[in-house]
């Protein structure tokens, strides 16, 4: 996650995440950041690892790992509404 979340480009005024998130040397993140990384990092990254158009070591796995993202979606949606 961490790799497809350094590719992505933002415009500067958009809250970052630094790049070393979850890491043991890193920062701890403020309210801003976590709220852009979860409703817009996470998403983002997961989409690309797991949605429609990616492949798998086989059909269970794909499906198990649609239905992971479906739900974390599911979840995110409430924090974005909440916050927004």
């Amino acid at each position: 996650v961490r790799d497809v979340i350094q590719q992505i480009i933002f415009p500067s005024w958009f809250t970052q995440v630094s790049s070393d998130f979850g890491s043991a040397s890193a920062r701890t993140m403020k309210a801003d950041e976590w709220h852009s990384l979860i409703t817009v990092y996470i998403p983002i990254a997961l989409v690309s690892l797991w949605g429609a158009g990616t492949s798998h070591t086989s059909d269970e796995v794909s499906t198990h790992l649609r239905a992971v993202l479906d739900h974390t979606m599911e979840l995110i949606c409430p924090v974005y509404l909440a916050c927004a």
